[in-house]
């Protein structure tokens, strides 16, 4: 992705597309900006989708009350942890039918004796905006972006806003394409650049976003091959994200990998387990993603499957959750050639550790469902749950001293 991105909220930015490809409808978004006039009252404002400078962005539009200087304004959106310490921008597009004068602001948290940055916009198109660069501090805690856009000689006209961007100022840095071309670049272009305010380094920011496909690509490629011991100056850094394939190694793979990944387990990867009423048994994605890993790993549900390992370890996936709260023991007794049928297995788990039982005896769907990819082919597989296990003579598990179950 791009190095240089919005820190602004969808509905903020008056994005048309969310994140996930969905269009966001006009009704639907709010927006954190408003406009106030000079007694800081609100102003009358409209999110449109016309009049619109690039078609993937909504419009805010204001209708000034008086001709006397207005402000437009986000205040207080939040930043994240990983903001401290950076340097931050604001730019956007403004339209007006008469002449107009804006003086931006950026600050951070309450500190808004900040100068702004004034500029002289001509009328009837769209301008670009910017602010001064505002770091934020380096510590521990949260903070707060807030945007100032005061706008004088309006006439009362219509005022069009929209592309607000808010950014990490030197981000552009990161793609690996700007450190190869200066290599190609006599050094005054770098220095020249630098000298440059509102915006900074536009120069370099005009190649990266030319470039930051081809960067992206590049980081990619990198990352699909891990590091040998022997490419490493320091060995210590073998259990780094960085020295592993995003593609071959099981702790490190990428979401999108994982199909490709699973066609050397000889089965489509799972990501999750329902239950008889079709409701998910993991309920987040740091377990989905455990239970993916154990299929790659395991093999359970692909070449390794049919054997007795590979149907109680993939049973032992949906006992990780307890109705009295406490630690799972994950305990599964398997018992071949039940009822003295040679195609027949039956598998007890504990009511405790069984999520979709509440007494004794019941057979649980789930259990059912995780051990099916499992089971070897022509056998039948039964299940009963138990409040505890019991010592049972003849029992291929539960006949068997020393197996680490709690027996009762």
């Amino acid at each position: 992705m791009p190095k240089v991105f919005n820190l602004l909220p969808n509905a903020d930015a008056f994005l048309k597309i969310d994140e996930f490809g969905i269009q966001v409808l006009l009704s639907d978004l709010q927006t954190g900006w408003e406009a106030v006039d000079l007694q800081n009252q609100e102003i009358t404002t409209e999110v449109q989708s016309e009049n619109f400078s690039v078609s993937s962005r909504y419009v805010l539009v204001i209708y000034p009350n008086t001709i006397q200087p207005i402000k437009i304004r986000l205040v207080s959106t939040p930043l994240y942890l990983s903001d401290n310490g950076r340097l931050l921008s604001f730019n956007a597009k403004l339209k007006c039918s008469s002449q107009i004068i804006t003086s931006t602001k950026l600050y951070i948290d309450n500190n808004s004796s900040v100068d702004p940055y004034t500029q002289s916009l001509s009328s009837g198109k769209y301008n670009a905006i910017h602010s001064h660069t505002s770091i934020v501090e380096d510590d521990e805690d949260n903070h707060t972006a807030t945007i100032e856009i005061n706008v004088s000689g309006h006439g009362q006209n219509p005022i069009f806003f929209t592309c607000p961007h808010l950014i990490h100022d030197l981000a552009f840095a990161n793609n690996p394409m700007i450190g190869l071309i200066r290599r190609y670049l006599p050094d005054f272009y770098w220095e020249f650049d630098s000298q440059s305010s509102n915006p900074t380094f536009p120069f370099f920011k005009f190649i990266d976003a030319l470039t930051h496909a081809i960067g992206d690509t590049r980081l990619e490629y990198g990352s699909l091959y891990g590091f040998e011991l022997d490419q490493l100056q320091n060995p210590d850094w073998i259990p780094e994200y960085w020295t592993n394939s995003v593609m071959t190694d099981i702790n490190y793979v990428r979401d999108d990998y994982i199909p490709w990944l699973s066609l050397f387990t000889g089965e489509h990867i799972i990501q999750n387990v329902q239950n008889k009423n079709g409701d998910y048994y993991f309920e987040n994605a740091a377990s989905i993603r455990d239970f993916m890993e154990f299929q790659l790993r395991t093999r359970s549900f692909g070449s390794n499957s049919g054997t007795r390992g590979s149907i109680i370890n993939s049973i032992k996936q949906v006992l990780i959750k307890t109705k009295n709260n406490q630690t799972a023991t994950r305990v599964v007794a398997l018992t071949q050639n039940f009822g003295g049928d040679p195609f027949a297995i039956r598998v007890k788990t504990l009511v405790n550790e069984t999520d979709d039982v509440t007494g004794v005896g019941e057979s649980s769907y789930l259990v059912l469902s995780a051990a099916e990819k499992a089971r070897p082919m022509g056998y039948k597989i039964t299940h009963s749950a138990e409040a505890q296990f019991v010592f049972t003579l003849d029992d291929a598990t539960l006949g068997v001293l020393n197996t680490g179950f709690p027996l009762g």
